[in-house]
């Protein structure tokens, strides 16, 4: 079922781009979708930050998950997906 009309992606100033749920959403946690893409270590995700400077538009996400007492950090390169 498409359900696209439920979010929006709006330019988060600053920042790129970002989803907002147009609803309340019913539990903490609620899976809202899925961003796909190329797993980077931390050294190659900073070399293509420097070779998309001057786009427009890069594709990077940093997802940092705390795990117990330290933070793993995952960045994802969806340029291509």
């Amino acid at each position: 079922a498409d359900l696209s009309d439920r979010v929006k992606i709006v330019a988060m100033s600053g920042k790129g781009y970002g989803v907002i749920v147009n609803e309340t959403l019913p539990n903490p946690g609620t899976y809202v979708g899925q961003y796909v893409g190329e797993v980077l270590n931390e050294d190659e995700a900073r070399q293509r930050m420097v070779l998309m400077e001057k786009a427009e538009h890069n594709y990077l996400l940093l997802y940092n998950e705390h795990q117990m007492n330290e933070v793993v950090k995952t960045f994802i390169d969806a340029r291509y997906y």
